[in-house]
């Protein structure tokens, strides 16, 4: 009967449109919470090509997919009587029967790459980290106050490529977006940004592609960061990939004004929009100005570092 469900569940997920729901499905069947033909019959009518459906798979809840898929094969493996070679491979045994060629190379193309820029942002954290450090035994302080990485979700990925009218491909993706690994520093004082920036893009293997300074030239709606897009070498076992980073450094005044202005955006109505914009605007020059009057206090208190560059 397990083995029935299994090649149920299997015919439908690969077809499936609506994946987080089908990941809900999983989990319930997990638990034998559900009786599963009841649970996936609206899906089995709701069939899309081969095409769509790799689309569909790379863009919709990637990672939470993977975990899924991978605790669904150890455990009904040994029940479908498929030999398994290799446990922390998600595509073998069952999954790789079931899924389309393409689909496993569109999946192991997108892990590859997702692996590389999160070493990425690994590469840039430990330089961040060690010039932190320096600073707190060698200057008695840190610049650095949080650091933050991420790496764009394969959604957010396609999602960019499509606005921007490029191939939706992994390849298109390295080789126009920019942004795809992406760290933040948040940095007590404004001088900081500018030491932290200096310091790190003047390291022999830190190539600057692109910095853009939103302190001295502010958005529009008020938004002030320091964006640098640099590049930086990953040493992978058999080669050496040159990877573009986004690297952010701003104060924690800055990112307390982003984050919220970032939450209510969404929260924001058409008939508030002029109201709204007006004041978050104001609020993030009244940020700036208490933000330089911090700086300033901190200047007269604690003396200028000196670069060695």
């Amino acid at each position: 009967m397990r083995k029935q469900r299994l090649i149920l569940f299997s015919t439908c997920f690969v077809n499936t449109f609506d994946m987080s729901r089908v990941l809900g499905i999983i989990c319930f069947w997990l638990h034998n919470k559900n009786n599963l033909f009841i649970q996936l019959f609206p899906y089995i009518k709701n069939l899309k090509s081969q095409y769509d459906w790799i689309t569909e798979l790379v863009q919709s809840n990637f990672r939470e997919m993977v975990n899924c898929l991978k605790k669904l094969n150890e455990r009904n493996t040994k029940m479908i009587n498929i030999e398994k070679t290799k446990v922390a491979y998600i595509f073998d045994g069952l999954t790789s029967n079931i899924l389309p060629d393409e689909a496993v190379k569109a999946i192991n193309a997108f892990m590859v790459t997702e692996n590389l820029y999160l070493a990425t942002t690994r590469e840039i954290t430990t330089k961040l980290e060690n010039l932190n450090d320096e600073f707190k035994y060698v200057k008695d302080r840190n610049p650095i106050h949080q650091i933050k990485a991420r790496v764009k979700t394969p959604k957010s990925i396609f999602d960019k490529l499509t606005r921007r009218g490029f191939e939706l491909s992994v390849e298109s993706a390295r080789n126009n977006l920019t942004d795809i690994a992406g760290v933040r520093v948040i940095c007590s004082y404004i001088d900081d940004i500018y030491l932290i920036s200096k310091l790190l893009t003047s390291q022999d293997d830190i190539t600057v592609i692109r910095i853009s300074d939103y302190i001295k030239n502010p958005k529009p709606n008020g938004y002030r960061s320091l964006h640098l897009i640099v590049t930086v070498p990953v040493f992978l076992s058999e080669s050496t990939e040159l990877v573009n980073v986004e690297i952010q450094i701003r104060t924690i005044a800055m990112d307390f004004w982003a984050s919220l202005e970032h939450e209510l955006w969404y929260k924001l109505t058409d008939e508030k929009t002029a109201m709204v914009t007006k004041e978050l605007k104001d609020c993030a020059d009244g940020i700036a100005d208490i933000d330089m009057r911090m700086q300033n206090l901190h200047s007269i208190l604690t003396p200028a570092v000196k670069l060695r560059l």
